[in-house]
Protein backbone atom coordinates (compact mmCIF):
# COMPACT_ATOMS: atom_id res chain seq x y z
CA UNK A 1 0.00 0.00 0.00
CA UNK A 2 1.28 3.40 -0.92
CA UNK A 3 1.90 5.43 2.24
CA UNK A 4 2.22 8.80 0.48
CA UNK A 5 -1.47 9.71 0.67
CA UNK A 6 -1.90 8.91 4.40
CA UNK A 7 1.31 10.79 5.14
CA UNK A 8 0.12 13.89 3.28
CA UNK A 9 -3.25 13.65 5.02
CA UNK A 10 -1.55 13.45 8.44
CA UNK A 11 0.65 16.43 7.62
CA UNK A 12 -2.35 18.45 6.44
CA UNK A 13 -4.33 17.53 9.57
CA UNK A 14 -1.46 18.46 11.89
CA UNK A 15 -0.87 21.69 9.98
CA UNK A 16 -4.56 22.58 10.20
CA UNK A 17 -4.65 22.01 13.96
CA UNK A 18 -1.50 24.01 14.59
CA UNK A 19 -2.70 26.73 12.25
CA UNK A 20 -5.98 26.98 14.16
CA UNK A 21 -4.14 27.21 17.49
CA UNK A 22 -1.83 29.91 16.13
CA UNK A 23 -4.82 31.82 14.80
CA UNK A 24 -6.53 31.80 18.18
CA UNK A 25 -3.46 32.55 20.31
CA UNK A 26 -0.74 34.34 18.36
CA UNK A 27 -0.86 38.14 17.82
CA UNK A 28 -1.17 39.21 14.21
CA UNK A 29 2.03 41.25 14.34
CA UNK A 30 4.14 38.32 15.53
CA UNK A 31 2.79 36.00 12.84
CA UNK A 32 3.35 38.61 10.14
CA UNK A 33 6.94 39.24 11.23
CA UNK A 34 7.62 35.50 11.17
CA UNK A 35 6.21 35.26 7.63
CA UNK A 36 8.30 38.25 6.56
CA UNK A 37 11.40 36.46 7.82
CA UNK A 38 10.45 33.20 6.07
CA UNK A 39 9.79 35.05 2.82
CA UNK A 40 13.23 36.67 2.98
CA UNK A 41 15.34 33.69 4.06
CA UNK A 42 13.57 30.70 2.52
CA UNK A 43 12.60 31.58 -1.02
CA UNK A 44 12.64 29.41 -4.16
CA UNK A 45 16.42 29.04 -3.91
CA UNK A 46 16.03 27.23 -0.59
CA UNK A 47 13.90 24.45 -2.01
CA UNK A 48 10.78 23.98 -4.13
CA UNK A 49 8.29 21.19 -4.72
CA UNK A 50 7.28 20.73 -8.36
CA UNK A 51 3.52 20.22 -8.66
CA UNK A 52 3.29 20.52 -12.43
CA UNK A 53 1.80 23.91 -13.35
CA UNK A 54 3.12 25.56 -10.18
CA UNK A 55 6.05 25.17 -7.82
CA UNK A 56 5.63 25.43 -4.08
CA UNK A 57 8.26 26.94 -1.81
CA UNK A 58 8.28 28.06 1.80
CA UNK A 59 7.86 31.73 0.97
CA UNK A 60 4.79 31.06 -1.19
CA UNK A 61 3.28 28.76 1.41
CA UNK A 62 3.91 31.44 4.04
CA UNK A 63 1.94 34.03 2.06
CA UNK A 64 -0.89 31.53 1.57
CA UNK A 65 -0.88 30.83 5.31
CA UNK A 66 -1.00 34.57 6.02
CA UNK A 67 -4.13 34.92 3.87
CA UNK A 68 -5.86 32.04 5.68
CA UNK A 69 -4.65 33.35 9.03
CA UNK A 70 -6.07 36.81 8.38
CA UNK A 71 -9.49 35.44 7.38
CA UNK A 72 -9.73 33.01 10.32
CA UNK A 73 -8.48 35.62 12.78
CA UNK A 74 -11.32 37.92 11.83
CA UNK A 75 -13.94 35.17 11.84
CA UNK A 76 -12.96 33.41 15.09
CA UNK A 77 -11.73 36.27 17.28
CA UNK A 78 -12.77 39.79 18.20
CA UNK A 79 -11.12 42.25 15.83
CA UNK A 80 -11.47 45.99 15.20
CA UNK A 81 -14.15 47.08 12.78
CA UNK A 82 -12.91 47.51 9.22
CA UNK A 83 -13.00 51.16 8.17
CA UNK A 84 -11.74 51.48 4.57
CA UNK A 85 -9.67 54.56 3.77
CA UNK A 86 -8.90 56.27 0.49
CA UNK A 87 -5.44 54.71 0.36
CA UNK A 88 -6.97 51.24 0.68
CA UNK A 89 -9.25 51.95 -2.25
CA UNK A 90 -6.34 53.20 -4.35
CA UNK A 91 -4.34 50.05 -3.54
CA UNK A 92 -7.24 47.80 -4.52
CA UNK A 93 -7.67 49.74 -7.78
CA UNK A 94 -3.96 49.53 -8.57
CA UNK A 95 -3.78 45.75 -7.99
CA UNK A 96 -6.89 45.28 -10.16
CA UNK A 97 -5.41 47.42 -12.95
CA UNK A 98 -2.22 45.36 -13.00
CA UNK A 99 -4.14 42.07 -13.04
CA UNK A 100 -6.34 43.23 -15.90
CA UNK A 101 -3.31 44.47 -17.82
CA UNK A 102 -1.44 41.18 -17.31
CA UNK A 103 -4.40 39.02 -18.40
CA UNK A 104 -5.55 41.04 -21.41
CA UNK A 105 -2.17 41.05 -23.16
CA UNK A 106 -0.84 37.76 -24.60
CA UNK A 107 2.55 36.68 -23.35
CA UNK A 108 5.29 34.54 -24.85
CA UNK A 109 6.61 31.87 -22.42
CA UNK A 110 10.03 31.91 -24.05
CA UNK A 111 10.49 35.63 -23.52
CA UNK A 112 8.40 36.30 -20.39
CA UNK A 113 10.25 34.76 -17.47
CA UNK A 114 8.71 34.99 -14.99
CA UNK A 115 5.21 35.15 -16.44
CA UNK A 116 3.31 38.45 -16.05
CA UNK A 117 0.69 36.87 -13.77
CA UNK A 118 3.40 35.45 -11.52
CA UNK A 119 5.13 38.83 -11.34
CA UNK A 120 1.77 40.37 -10.42
CA UNK A 121 1.37 37.90 -7.56
CA UNK A 122 4.90 38.24 -6.19
CA UNK A 123 5.28 41.99 -6.68
CA UNK A 124 1.93 43.43 -5.64
CA UNK A 125 -0.80 40.86 -4.85
CA UNK A 126 1.14 39.12 -2.05
CA UNK A 127 2.26 42.45 -0.51
CA UNK A 128 -1.35 43.65 -0.72
CA UNK A 129 -2.42 40.60 1.32
CA UNK A 130 0.12 41.47 4.01
CA UNK A 131 -1.02 45.09 3.89
CA UNK A 132 -4.66 44.09 4.37
CA UNK A 133 -3.93 41.75 7.29
CA UNK A 134 -1.82 44.37 9.08
CA UNK A 135 -4.22 47.23 8.42
CA UNK A 136 -7.16 45.69 10.26
CA UNK A 137 -5.29 44.19 13.22
CA UNK A 138 -5.56 45.18 16.89
CA UNK A 139 -2.83 47.79 17.39
CA UNK A 140 -0.62 48.34 20.40
CA UNK A 141 1.71 51.24 21.31
CA UNK A 142 4.55 48.72 21.72
CA UNK A 143 4.26 47.48 18.12
CA UNK A 144 6.78 49.92 16.72
CA UNK A 145 9.49 48.85 19.18
CA UNK A 146 8.91 45.19 18.31
CA UNK A 147 9.19 46.04 14.61
CA UNK A 148 12.40 48.02 15.13
CA UNK A 149 13.87 45.19 17.19
CA UNK A 150 12.92 42.69 14.47
CA UNK A 151 14.69 44.64 11.73
CA UNK A 152 17.73 45.27 13.92
CA UNK A 153 18.12 41.57 14.86
CA UNK A 154 17.64 40.31 11.31
CA UNK A 155 20.08 42.97 10.16
CA UNK A 156 22.78 41.47 12.40
CA UNK A 157 22.17 38.05 10.86
CA UNK A 158 22.35 39.50 7.33
CA UNK A 159 25.53 41.46 8.08
CA UNK A 160 27.30 38.37 9.43
CA UNK A 161 26.07 36.36 6.44
CA UNK A 162 27.37 39.05 4.07
CA UNK A 163 30.87 38.89 5.58
CA UNK A 164 30.86 35.08 5.45
CA UNK A 165 29.75 35.19 1.83
CA UNK A 166 32.35 37.66 0.62
CA UNK A 167 35.24 36.14 2.58
CA UNK A 168 34.07 32.55 1.88
CA UNK A 169 33.49 31.44 5.49
CA UNK A 170 30.83 28.70 5.23
CA UNK A 171 30.24 28.56 8.99
CA UNK A 172 28.81 32.12 8.89
CA UNK A 173 26.52 31.61 5.90
CA UNK A 174 22.95 30.33 6.14
CA UNK A 175 21.21 29.12 4.01
CA UNK A 176 24.24 27.41 2.41
CA UNK A 177 23.03 27.98 -1.18
CA UNK A 178 24.22 31.58 -0.88
CA UNK A 179 27.79 30.35 -1.46
CA UNK A 180 26.93 28.60 -4.72
CA UNK A 181 28.31 30.23 -7.89
CA UNK A 182 25.88 32.62 -9.55
CA UNK A 183 26.28 34.88 -12.54
CA UNK A 184 24.58 38.01 -11.20
CA UNK A 185 26.28 39.96 -8.37
CA UNK A 186 29.17 37.50 -8.27
CA UNK A 187 31.76 38.45 -5.66
CA UNK A 188 29.38 40.83 -3.86
CA UNK A 189 27.30 40.28 -0.74
CA UNK A 190 23.84 39.18 -1.83
CA UNK A 191 22.16 37.54 1.19
CA UNK A 192 19.40 34.92 0.97
CA UNK A 193 17.72 36.65 -1.98
CA UNK A 194 20.91 36.49 -4.09
CA UNK A 195 20.42 40.21 -4.68
CA UNK A 196 22.87 42.87 -3.55
CA UNK A 197 20.36 45.75 -3.92
CA UNK A 198 17.74 43.93 -1.83
CA UNK A 199 20.32 43.13 0.85
CA UNK A 200 21.45 46.75 0.91
CA UNK A 201 17.86 47.96 1.29
CA UNK A 202 17.24 45.69 4.28
CA UNK A 203 20.54 46.74 5.92
CA UNK A 204 19.52 50.38 5.53
CA UNK A 205 16.19 49.72 7.26
CA UNK A 206 18.02 47.80 10.00
CA UNK A 207 20.36 50.76 10.55
CA UNK A 208 17.43 53.16 10.85
CA UNK A 209 15.64 50.80 13.24
CA UNK A 210 18.72 50.50 15.47
CA UNK A 211 19.08 54.28 15.62
CA UNK A 212 15.44 54.68 16.60
CA UNK A 213 15.87 52.09 19.36
CA UNK A 214 18.92 53.91 20.71
CA UNK A 215 16.89 56.84 21.95
CA UNK A 216 14.63 54.60 24.06
CA UNK A 217 16.89 51.69 25.09
CA UNK A 218 18.60 51.14 28.39
CA UNK A 219 22.30 51.86 28.74
CA UNK A 220 23.37 48.21 28.38
CA UNK A 221 21.31 47.82 25.22
CA UNK A 222 22.62 51.10 23.82
CA UNK A 223 26.15 49.72 23.95
CA UNK A 224 25.00 46.68 21.97
CA UNK A 225 23.19 48.83 19.42
CA UNK A 226 26.25 51.07 19.00
CA UNK A 227 28.31 47.94 18.39
CA UNK A 228 26.09 46.63 15.57
CA UNK A 229 25.94 49.92 13.63
CA UNK A 230 29.49 49.56 12.20
CA UNK A 231 28.55 45.97 11.33
CA UNK A 232 25.63 47.20 9.23
CA UNK A 233 27.76 49.82 7.51
CA UNK A 234 30.53 47.36 6.65
CA UNK A 235 28.03 44.84 5.27
CA UNK A 236 26.46 47.64 3.23
CA UNK A 237 29.87 48.38 1.78
CA UNK A 238 30.32 44.71 0.86
CA UNK A 239 27.24 44.86 -1.38
CA UNK A 240 29.24 47.04 -3.81
CA UNK A 241 25.94 48.57 -4.90
CA UNK A 242 25.74 52.30 -5.41
CA UNK A 243 21.95 52.46 -5.12
CA UNK A 244 22.15 50.79 -1.70
CA UNK A 245 24.81 53.29 -0.62
CA UNK A 246 22.67 56.21 -1.77
CA UNK A 247 19.70 54.84 0.15
CA UNK A 248 21.83 54.50 3.28
CA UNK A 249 23.15 58.05 3.04
CA UNK A 250 19.64 59.46 2.62
CA UNK A 251 17.71 57.29 5.07
CA UNK A 252 20.02 57.05 8.07
CA UNK A 253 20.17 60.83 8.72
CA UNK A 254 16.36 60.86 8.97
CA UNK A 255 16.46 58.30 11.77
CA UNK A 256 19.52 59.89 13.37
CA UNK A 257 17.86 63.30 13.70
CA UNK A 258 14.68 61.79 15.11
CA UNK A 259 16.43 59.53 17.62
CA UNK A 260 17.85 62.51 19.60
CA UNK A 261 20.65 60.47 21.08
CA UNK A 262 22.76 61.99 23.83
CA UNK A 263 26.20 60.70 22.90
CA UNK A 264 29.20 61.21 25.22
CA UNK A 265 32.00 63.24 23.70
CA UNK A 266 34.47 60.33 23.56
CA UNK A 267 31.92 58.09 21.87
CA UNK A 268 30.97 60.87 19.48
CA UNK A 269 34.61 61.33 18.43
CA UNK A 270 35.08 57.61 17.77
CA UNK A 271 31.80 57.43 15.89
CA UNK A 272 32.68 60.50 13.83
CA UNK A 273 36.05 59.03 12.85
CA UNK A 274 34.48 55.69 11.88
CA UNK A 275 31.76 57.34 9.81
CA UNK A 276 34.33 59.61 8.18
CA UNK A 277 36.47 56.66 7.11
CA UNK A 278 33.50 54.78 5.69
CA UNK A 279 32.22 57.91 3.94
CA UNK A 280 35.69 58.41 2.45
CA UNK A 281 35.56 54.92 0.97
CA UNK A 282 32.10 55.45 -0.44
CA UNK A 283 32.47 59.03 -1.65
CA UNK A 284 35.80 58.41 -3.32
CA UNK A 285 36.64 56.61 -6.51
CA UNK A 286 35.09 53.42 -5.20
CA UNK A 287 31.67 55.07 -5.27
CA UNK A 288 31.99 56.18 -8.89
CA UNK A 289 33.34 52.83 -10.07
CA UNK A 290 33.29 50.20 -7.32
CA UNK A 291 35.72 47.33 -7.69
CA UNK A 292 33.76 44.25 -8.68
CA UNK A 293 34.67 40.80 -9.85
CA UNK A 294 33.21 41.42 -13.31
CA UNK A 295 35.68 44.30 -13.80
CA UNK A 296 35.49 48.05 -14.31
CA UNK A 297 34.33 47.67 -17.90
CA UNK A 298 31.06 46.11 -16.80
CA UNK A 299 30.59 48.83 -14.19
CA UNK A 300 31.06 51.56 -16.80
CA UNK A 301 28.79 49.71 -19.19
CA UNK A 302 25.91 49.77 -16.69
CA UNK A 303 25.43 53.51 -17.26
CA UNK A 304 25.03 53.01 -21.01
CA UNK A 305 22.60 50.17 -20.43
CA UNK A 306 20.40 52.31 -18.18
CA UNK A 307 20.40 55.20 -20.65
CA UNK A 308 19.49 52.83 -23.45
CA UNK A 309 16.66 51.37 -21.37
CA UNK A 310 15.35 54.88 -20.70
CA UNK A 311 15.38 55.59 -24.43
CA UNK A 312 13.47 52.40 -25.16
CA UNK A 313 10.94 53.24 -22.44
CA UNK A 314 10.29 56.63 -24.03
CA UNK A 315 9.88 55.01 -27.46
CA UNK A 316 7.40 52.46 -26.09
CA UNK A 317 5.48 55.11 -24.17
CA UNK A 318 5.03 57.35 -27.21
CA UNK A 319 3.54 54.43 -29.15
CA UNK A 320 0.97 53.48 -26.46
CA UNK A 321 0.75 56.40 -24.01
CA UNK A 322 -2.60 55.70 -22.33
CA UNK A 323 -2.66 52.02 -21.29
CA UNK A 324 0.80 50.80 -22.26
CA UNK A 325 1.94 47.44 -23.57
CA UNK A 326 0.68 45.31 -20.67
CA UNK A 327 2.11 44.56 -17.24
CA UNK A 328 5.13 42.27 -17.47
CA UNK A 329 5.61 42.96 -21.21
CA UNK A 330 8.54 45.40 -21.12
CA UNK A 331 11.27 42.98 -22.22
CA UNK A 332 9.21 41.55 -25.09
CA UNK A 333 7.95 44.95 -26.26
CA UNK A 334 11.45 46.39 -25.99
CA UNK A 335 12.79 43.78 -28.41
CA UNK A 336 10.09 44.17 -31.04
CA UNK A 337 9.24 47.90 -30.82
CA UNK A 338 11.64 49.60 -28.43
CA UNK A 339 14.40 50.73 -30.75
CA UNK A 340 14.62 53.93 -32.71
CA UNK A 341 13.24 56.27 -30.09
CA UNK A 342 13.26 60.08 -30.35
CA UNK A 343 16.51 60.19 -28.35
CA UNK A 344 19.71 58.47 -29.35
CA UNK A 345 22.19 59.33 -26.61
CA UNK A 346 23.68 55.83 -26.59
CA UNK A 347 23.20 52.93 -29.03
CA UNK A 348 19.85 51.26 -28.40
CA UNK A 349 21.45 47.83 -28.86
CA UNK A 350 22.88 48.08 -25.34
CA UNK A 351 19.43 47.36 -23.87
CA UNK A 352 18.49 44.38 -26.05
CA UNK A 353 17.58 41.42 -23.87
CA UNK A 354 18.02 43.41 -20.64
CA UNK A 355 15.27 43.79 -18.03
CA UNK A 356 14.05 47.21 -16.99
CA UNK A 357 16.25 48.89 -14.38
CA UNK A 358 13.70 51.41 -13.14
CA UNK A 359 10.28 50.57 -11.69
CA UNK A 360 8.68 53.89 -12.61
CA UNK A 361 9.85 53.60 -16.23
CA UNK A 362 8.58 50.03 -16.36
CA UNK A 363 5.17 51.17 -15.16
CA UNK A 364 5.15 53.97 -17.73
CA UNK A 365 5.88 51.58 -20.62
CA UNK A 366 3.65 48.73 -19.42
CA UNK A 367 0.60 50.53 -17.98
CA UNK A 368 0.78 53.97 -19.62
CA UNK A 369 -0.44 57.15 -18.02
CA UNK A 370 -3.48 55.42 -16.51
CA UNK A 371 -1.65 52.80 -14.45
CA UNK A 372 1.32 55.02 -13.66
CA UNK A 373 -0.93 57.75 -12.26
CA UNK A 374 -2.59 55.31 -9.86
CA UNK A 375 0.85 53.94 -8.94
CA UNK A 376 2.13 57.42 -8.06
CA UNK A 377 -1.04 58.30 -6.14
CA UNK A 378 -0.67 55.15 -4.03
CA UNK A 379 2.95 55.67 -3.07
CA UNK A 380 2.47 59.42 -2.78
CA UNK A 381 -0.43 58.96 -0.35
CA UNK A 382 1.75 56.80 1.90
CA UNK A 383 4.48 59.41 1.81
CA UNK A 384 2.07 62.24 2.64
CA UNK A 385 0.58 60.23 5.50
CA UNK A 386 4.01 59.61 7.03
CA UNK A 387 4.95 63.28 6.76
CA UNK A 388 1.67 64.37 8.35
CA UNK A 389 2.17 61.98 11.25
CA UNK A 390 5.66 63.38 11.77
CA UNK A 391 4.28 66.91 11.82
CA UNK A 392 1.37 66.22 14.16
CA UNK A 393 2.65 63.51 16.52
CA UNK A 394 4.88 64.58 19.44
CA UNK A 395 8.52 63.56 19.33
CA UNK A 396 9.26 60.14 20.78
CA UNK A 397 5.70 58.81 20.45
CA UNK A 398 5.13 55.42 18.78
CA UNK A 399 3.22 56.96 15.86
CA UNK A 400 6.03 59.38 15.06
CA UNK A 401 8.69 56.66 15.38
CA UNK A 402 6.71 54.45 12.99
CA UNK A 403 6.46 57.29 10.50
CA UNK A 404 10.23 57.86 10.63
CA UNK A 405 10.93 54.16 10.10
CA UNK A 406 8.58 54.12 7.12
CA UNK A 407 10.24 57.20 5.62
CA UNK A 408 13.67 55.57 5.96
CA UNK A 409 12.36 52.42 4.27
CA UNK A 410 10.61 54.51 1.59
CA UNK A 411 13.85 56.29 0.72
CA UNK A 412 15.81 53.02 0.65
CA UNK A 413 13.15 51.37 -1.50
CA UNK A 414 13.14 54.12 -4.11
CA UNK A 415 16.92 54.29 -4.17
CA UNK A 416 16.82 50.62 -5.16
CA UNK A 417 13.82 50.94 -7.48
CA UNK A 418 15.43 53.81 -9.39
CA UNK A 419 18.42 51.71 -10.49
CA UNK A 420 17.06 48.14 -10.29
CA UNK A 421 13.81 46.37 -11.08
CA UNK A 422 12.18 45.29 -7.82
CA UNK A 423 9.23 43.63 -9.55
CA UNK A 424 11.34 40.47 -9.87
CA UNK A 425 11.58 40.10 -6.08
CA UNK A 426 8.95 39.62 -3.42
CA UNK A 427 10.69 41.06 -0.38
CA UNK A 428 11.23 44.79 -1.26
CA UNK A 429 7.53 45.39 -1.94
CA UNK A 430 6.51 43.09 0.91
CA UNK A 431 8.59 45.12 3.36
CA UNK A 432 7.35 48.51 2.20
CA UNK A 433 3.69 47.41 2.16
CA UNK A 434 4.12 45.97 5.66
CA UNK A 435 5.47 49.24 7.04
CA UNK A 436 2.82 51.26 5.17
CA UNK A 437 0.11 49.18 6.85
CA UNK A 438 1.62 49.97 10.27
CA UNK A 439 1.17 53.70 9.70
CA UNK A 440 -1.77 55.25 11.49
CA UNK A 441 -3.80 57.94 9.85
CA UNK A 442 -2.61 61.31 11.18
CA UNK A 443 -4.64 62.55 14.11
CA UNK A 444 -6.60 65.71 13.34
CA UNK A 445 -5.21 68.88 14.79
CA UNK A 446 -7.45 69.95 17.65
CA UNK A 447 -9.10 73.30 17.18
CA UNK A 448 -7.99 75.97 19.57
CA UNK A 449 -10.37 76.41 22.49
CA UNK A 450 -12.19 79.75 22.48
CA UNK A 451 -10.93 82.29 24.96
CA UNK A 452 -13.03 82.36 28.14
CA UNK A 453 -15.48 85.24 28.11
CA UNK A 454 -15.95 87.33 31.27
CA UNK A 455 -19.04 86.24 33.13
CA UNK A 456 -21.83 88.77 33.00
CA UNK A 457 -22.92 89.96 36.41
CA UNK A 458 -26.60 89.89 37.09
CA UNK A 459 -28.42 91.64 39.98
CA UNK A 460 -29.10 88.37 41.76
CA UNK A 461 -25.42 87.39 41.92
CA UNK A 462 -23.25 88.14 45.00
CA UNK A 463 -20.44 89.41 42.77
CA UNK A 464 -22.54 92.34 41.56
CA UNK A 465 -23.69 93.24 45.08
CA UNK A 466 -20.04 93.22 46.27
CA UNK A 467 -18.98 95.50 43.43
CA UNK A 468 -21.79 97.93 44.19
CA UNK A 469 -20.91 97.95 47.91
CA UNK A 470 -17.23 98.67 47.11
CA UNK A 471 -18.26 101.41 44.71
CA UNK A 472 -20.56 102.96 47.32
CA UNK A 473 -23.70 102.60 45.25
CA UNK A 474 -25.32 100.16 47.62
CA UNK A 475 -25.30 99.77 51.39
CA UNK A 476 -23.61 96.71 52.83
CA UNK A 477 -26.00 94.20 54.35
CA UNK A 478 -26.46 94.57 58.05
CA UNK A 479 -24.73 91.94 60.13
CA UNK A 480 -27.04 89.24 61.42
Amino acid sequence: MDSTLPFLFAVALAGGIWGLLITLRAPTLHVTLAILLVAYCFGPEFGTVDLGPINLSLDRLAILFLLCFGVLKRVLTDQPRIVPERTDMVLALFVLILLTSALLHPWVPRLHRPAPWYRWISSFAAPAIMYGVMRVRQRSPADVWKICAFFAIVGVYLAITAMGEVYRIPALVFPPYILKPHNLYWGRATGPLISSPALGTWLTIASAAALLLLGHARRSRRILLFAVLPLYLFAEYLTKTRSAWIGLMLAVPIALVESKIRIPKATLVVLFIAVGLIAGLIAGEDFIAPERVEGQGAVAMSTSVRLSLAERTLALFLQKPLFGWGFGQFEHASEISGGGGPLEIVPSEHAIGVASHNVLLRMLAETGLFGTSVFLVLYGSWLVRAIRVMVRAPSGTPDRTMAVLFLAAFVAYWAEATFHDVTFLLIPNLTLFFLAACLRAPAPIAAAAPAPQPELLTPDRPGLRLVRVMAGTRDAPAPA
